[in-house]
């Protein structure tokens, strides 16, 4: 099991779990589209794939997509009425993922993954407080490439370009799924190429979102329609 230090706080991580996600944002409103997890457990400081998670979202009433989610995505309203849920069901499905592992265990890692968070809090939450995300900690990526390849611009690198710095090809973008899958793979890269105590020690240096202790699960209600695992 890997041990991170914040401050005076020993912190152990034994699961890592990546997300990613597609989403519409429009003046109708904002909700996630597509959501995915690749869980891993930390062994012998290497990453053991044990679940992965991807589940469509039918859009909420009066939402429709844009042109530009149709665009980037090429998820089309049909798509989301076939293969979709409806958002409460993608609203027990992810909790109940998410409760499968300990908050003081786990690392949620995303390629800048404020807005995937966003869209969660969104789905979840925006009615009513089900789930306190900032129970768990998070990791954006984005940083730990920049900080071990000394890349000094203040944006955000762009994932592809990340991915192609490292020669990493035959990946679908704008798919969630296949995003978790090659942040998972460039997170893979980055253990290799740096070894687990150099990302561990990039990764102890940022801040992350201090914790909430107070927060509260509602156990989700058992449900017949099953999530889609690749």
């Amino acid at each position: 099991m890997s041990e991170l230090s914040r401050g005076n706080e020993l912190k152990r991580y034994k699961y890592i779990i990546v997300l990613d996600t597609e989403f519409v944002s429009s003046k109708e409103g904002e909700q996630p589209i597509q959501i995915s997890f690749i869980a891993f457990e930390i062994k012998q400081d290497k990453l053991m794939k044990i679940s992965d998670f991807n589940v469509y979202v039918r859009l909420r009433e009066g939402m429709h997509l844009n042109y530009f989610a149709r665009k980037i995505t090429g998820i089309t309203e049909e798509r989301l009425l076939s293969s979709g849920i409806y958002p409460n069901m993608a609203t027990q499905q992810v909790i109940s993922f998410l409760l499968m592992f300990n908050v003081d265990e786990t690392l949620i890692i995303g390629w800048a993954p404020q807005n995937d968070k966003k869209m969660l809090n969104k789905l979840m939450n925006q009615d009513e407080p089900l789930i306190n995300l900032d129970a768990f900690d998070w990791f954006d990526l984005s940083k730990s490439y920049k900080k071990l390849n000394n890349i000094t611009d203040n944006g955000t690198p762009a994932f592809k370009d990340a991915m192609e710095f490292y020669h990493v090809k035959g990946y679908h973008y704008h798919d969630s799924m296949e995003d978790a899958r090659a942040t998972a793979f460039l997170l893979d890269i980055f253990l290799k190429e740096h070894g687990i105590e150099k990302v561990i020690y990039e990764i102890q240096r940022m801040p992350v979102t201090k914790k909430k202790r107070t927060h509260k699960h509602y156990p989700p209600k058992e449900e017949g329609n099953k999530n889609e695992n690749h």
